[in-house]
Parts: structure tokens; C-alpha cells; sequence
């Protein structure tokens, strides 16, 4: 099989949607997948299997989402032994999102080849999102498809919403088997032609001009992240450091508050919005997510102002 870029007119797709063409190509030859933790695709994904479901039953996609694959304790990276130890017969697709939205979690070298060696083992397809690639704080991102066995049965995600913070251009890319491509397409050009021709040359100024800024960015980031995950802890709300992207995952539940009901009454209270990890699945129970993309300044107001709301907490 082949290995090639998706064709130019349909290299205009959002990376979410693009992971919902790949998944309906994955269907026709799986019957089932394995996701490696409760991530953002984790609603396209539901949004796909309750659109399978309700077909004329010739297609089944069993989308598995499995709590035990990652935990805090190892900064959400996927442990291949928990992979292993998952895995069922009739599996064949694998879907990894590292970096990953909303844990920051990563794989290194070694473990990614673990689980290549997996991947070649069981001969299952593999769904890479690394659309926060570049913003990878602490050693060097390593995609999956570039390892031995894995160039001909990954299709890899991306786009230049996160490291050229791009977000409003809707514009991403997919790269895989020629086979899985020319599956896509079919979907692909029903659902969205091309987009504008506006993104699409500000996607090659991106490539062409925008690396300085970009590093220059992630660098702002990891001073952003050092600051709120010390302050988070501090507050009392354990968070590991993330490794990669831009967000803090602190566990919430020493409250005594589920995610949800955390979040609102920090939004009714104090004004500051976070999101509480069920909306990411239920693995992310007693988890919630917070955003460092934005300034230092509104970073350090929005910490004070969840002390403020933790000390109310305490004193009821």
C-alpha cells in the first residue's frame, strides 16, 4: 500500500471532522476500536457509534474507552501494558490522541514503540491525532507513524489550529494508505468541498513564515503552565505537569464536589471558567480542565479568584 498526503482539494478539513471520515473508513473492516483515554474526539466518536447504531445493522462500531489505560499518577501516558491487557479479539483499530486534549499527556519513544510492536502484532489500524505536537514542553514529540511497521497502517492527524493558533481557519490535513484515503475522500467531498482560499494560503504562510513565532509562543506557554500547575497545587488542587499543549487537568473531588458541580459554582461564584472532565467522558470524572492560552495576567486573576472560591468551600 501506498503512503501519501491526502489530495490538495481536500486537505481543507478540521482535524475532528477528518478522525470522523477515518473512523467511518475504519468501520467497514472493524468491529471494533480502542481509544486510549477520555479525550476531546471522544464526542465525535459517540456522535459516529450512535450513527452506526442506528443504521440497517449491516456496520457495528464498538467504541471502547478505557479509564484504566492512563492515569495522573504517570502524567495521562499510555501504558502499553494496559493496552495489551485491553484488547480483545475482533479489535482492530487503535485511536491515540498525543498530545493530548485534555490530560497534556504524551508517549515517549519507548513506549510508542511498545506499542507499535503492539499495533504490528494484532495488525490493527491506528488514528493518530498530534495536532499538539509542536507544543510539546519536555523532549521531543515522536509520531507513531514514523516507526518501524506503522507508515502503512496509521492515518496522522494534524492541523494548524494549536501551534499557529490558527483556530478560526478550520483548516487541518491527513496523511495514510493510499486505500484509507481514497475511502475518506468519499465522504470527504460530500461533506465539505475545500475551505476558503483565505485559510488555505494563510495555512502556507503558517509553514513558510510562522516556525519563529510558534516557538516563541510554546516557550510564553511553558512559563504559563509552570505557573498555574504551582498554583493549582498550592490551592490544593493536586495537577500534574503537563507535558505537552495548553492545558491543566487538577483533580477536583477533594472538594467533595463532582466536576460539574465544581465548575458551576466556581462560574456562578467567581466568574472563571473551567471545564469539568466529564465532559470528555466519564474517565474524567473528578477532573477539571483549565486553559493557560490566554495571558499571564488573566492566568494569576483566575487563580485568585479559585482561592477565593476554595476558601468559601471550606468555610461552609
Amino acid at each position: 500500500r501506498r503512503f501519501l498526503t491526502i489530495r490538495s482539494e481536500a486537505q481543507t478539513r478540521p482535524t475532528a471532522p477528518l478522525l470522523a471520515e477515518v473512523m467511518l473508513e475504519f468501520s467497514r473492516v472493524c468491529d471494533s476500536s480502542i481509544a486510549e483515554f477520555a479525550d476531546y474526539p471522544t464526542r465525535s466518536l459517540r456522535t459516529l457509534e450512535e450513527a452506526l447504531a442506528a443504521d440497517d445493522g449491516q456496520t457495528e462500531l464498538v467504541l471502547r474507552f478505557d479509564m484504566a489505560l492512563t492515569a495522573d499518577t504517570d502524567a495521562f501516558s499510555l501504558d502499553p501494558a494496559a493496552l495489551r491487557a485491553a484488547w480483545q479479539p475482533g479489535c482492530k483499530v487503535l485511536i491515540l490522541n498525543f498530545p493530548t486534549n485534555p490530560t497534556g499527556g504524551i508517549a515517549d519513544r519507548a513506549k510508542l514503540e511498545a506499542i507499535a510492536a503492539f499495533a504490528v502484532e494484532k495488525d490493527l489500524l491506528v488514528a493518530s491525532d498530534e495536532i499538539y505536537s509542536e507544543l510539546t514542553y519536555d523532549g521531543d514529540h515522536v509520531s507513531i507513524a514514523s516507526l518501524p511497521g506503522m507508515r502503512e497502517r496509521t492515518v496522522f492527524l494534524h492541523g494548524f489550529s494549536k501551534a499557529f493558533a490558527m483556530t478560526g481557519f478550520r483548516i487541518g490535513y491527513a496523511c495514510g494508505p493510499a486505500a484509507v484515503i481514497d475511502g475518506m475522500l468519499k465522504v470527504h467531498q460530500y461533506a465539505i468541498m475545500c475551505a476558503p482560499i483565505v485559510s488555505q494560503e494563510a495555512a502556507v504562510e503558517a509553514l513558510r513564515n510562522g516556525r519563529d513565532a510558534m516557538l516563541h509562543m510554546r516557550d510564553k506557554y511553558r512559563e504559563r503552565r509552570d505557573f498555574i500547575v504551582r498554583r493549582l497545587n498550592e490551592l490544593g488542587l493536586p495537577c500534574h505537569l503537563p507535558r505537552a499543549a495548553f492545558y491543566a487537568f487538577p483533580r477536583v473531588d477533594g472538594t467533595g464536589l463532582d466536576s460539574m458541580a465544581f465548575a458551576q459554582g466556581l462560574l456562578r461564584d467567581q466568574k472563571v471558567a473551567i471545564v469539568p472532565g466529564t465532559a470528555f467522558g466519564q474517565a474524567g470524572a473528578g477532573f477539571c480542565r483549565a486553559s493557560f492560552s490566554t495571558s499571564f495576567e488573566r492566568i494569576h486573576e483566575a487563580m485568585e479568584r479559585i482561592g477565593r472560591h476554595l476558601d468559601g468551600l471550606r468555610s461552609r
